[in-house]
């Protein structure tokens, strides 16, 4: 496993009948990346800032993996 792999895979509902995997910080910064503009607040910011910090060695991959999952809960899942 590469340092930059999650501990275990977050799997987001990204349509209806659509299920992304993210199993790294690379998936992360792509999904967050790809979020609509219009849709991004302070928990997306947060979540994308925590994954970058995470690339450059200032965060556990950990904490990038929970801010993301903090991030989906709320933002694609409604709650």
């Amino acid at each position: 496993m590469n340092a930059e792999a999650f501990n275990s895979p977050l799997f987001v509902k990204r349509a209806t009948h659509i299920v992304q995997e993210i199993a790294s910080l690379a998936d992360a910064v792509d999904f967050l990346n790809e979020w609509p503009e219009d849709r991004r607040d302070l928990i997306h910011e947060a979540a994308l800032r925590t994954c970058y910090d995470a690339y450059d060695g200032r965060k556990p991959v950990s904490a990038a993996r929970n801010a993301f999952f903090g991030f989906a809960k709320r933002a694609v899942d409604g709650g």
